[in-house]
């Protein structure tokens, strides 16, 4: 919708989305991008979600701390996601260090959705392991969860990450640091693992079906949790793009939001470029689309 180097009119429409009762901001990440990552084709509509492999390689993301920062700075109210951030392609404590400070700035509204991503070329590029980034995300978790409840010096003797009595400050503004919170394609037993450990929210790419669901809730009931205590987050579903050039209907759009609100999806997470392409409208979209999922949560 705006000048992709124009990163301070990005910082302009998070202050937009607040004023006009947006629940949550949300940005994602990619460090660098390898010549493969769109083998599969750009999305025939460029409003589209990106997936794997769709994605061209100069598509223009930028630094996810600093832009989150400033969203962080020139706001007050609104909920800041860093969903997805590609963990492992920092070490633990450098990124705990980097969330901490955003968390300072947003005075406690920072929520984190960390994974490991599709793209094998980003991974060789920065010198790490493709093939073991699950079990290393497993040891960023644990870091930080024992940095951010224990505080430092924390100590660490793992498989990929070593250190003794090391000093991390300053700390989170929220005790126990950032929310966690678990995504995935499906409820993996290492995603109900994780989300059983250490989250708070959980952001499934599609809305696990009921058998899964009873699988989260009978290993959240073993480790002394009730998935009632878990905050819950999709995508709104949307219907098809039937063409290159056009936007999408945002009543078509939340004719879906009951259905999702049924099952306990309590943030339903819209694109407003999919249904716009002035962010000069950015403002009133924002509006529009609160009080019509507002009017559909109620029934």
């Amino acid at each position: 919708m705006s000048d992709p180097r124009d990163l301070r009119r990005v910082v302009e429409l998070a202050r937009i989305a607040e004023d006009a009762g947006v629940a949550a901001v949300m940005m994602g990440e990619h460090v660098v991008m390898g010549p493969n990552s769109a083998k599969n084709g750009a999305p025939e509509n460029p409003r589209d979600f990106a997936g794997a492999f769709n994605q061209p390689p100069r598509f223009p993301y930028p630094g996810l701390m600093p832009v989150l920062g400033a969203v962080a700075a020139a706001t007050s109210r609104i909920q800041i996601f860093a969903a997805a951030v590609l963990a492992t392609l920092r070490p633990p404590l450098l990124i705990a260090k980097e969330l901490a400070t955003v968390d300072l700035l947003a005075q406690g509204r920072l929520s984190v959705v960390p994974t490991v991503s599709w793209q094998a070329e980003e991974y060789a590029a920065l010198g790490i392991d493709f093939h073991q980034r699950g079990k290393m995300l497993d040891e960023h978790l644990e870091i930080w969860h024992r940095l951010w409840t224990e505080g430092s010096p924390v100590s660490y003797d793992g498989r990929f990450y070593r250190f003794s009595d090391i000093y991390v400050e300053p700390a989170p503004h929220q005790a126990g640091g950032p929310e966690i919170w678990v995504g995935g394609r499906d409820l993996s037993p290492y995603i109900i693992r994780r989300i059983v450990r250490y989250a708070k929210g959980m952001f499934p790419l599609r809305p696990p079906g009921d058998e899964q669901m009873a699988e989260l809730a009978d290993a959240m009931k073993a480790a002394g949790r009730d998935i009632s205590e878990l905050k819950k987050m999709a995508e709104l579903p949307i219907p098809p793009f039937t063409g290159s050039t056009d936007v999408l209907d945002l009543d078509a759009a939340v004719a879906n939001a009951p259905d999702m609100v049924a099952k306990g999806y309590t943030t339903l997470v819209v694109k407003p470029s999919m249904f716009i392409d002035d962010d000069a409208q950015f403002g009133d979209f924002c509006r529009d689309a609160v009080r019509k999922l507002d009017a559909a949560a109620r029934g």
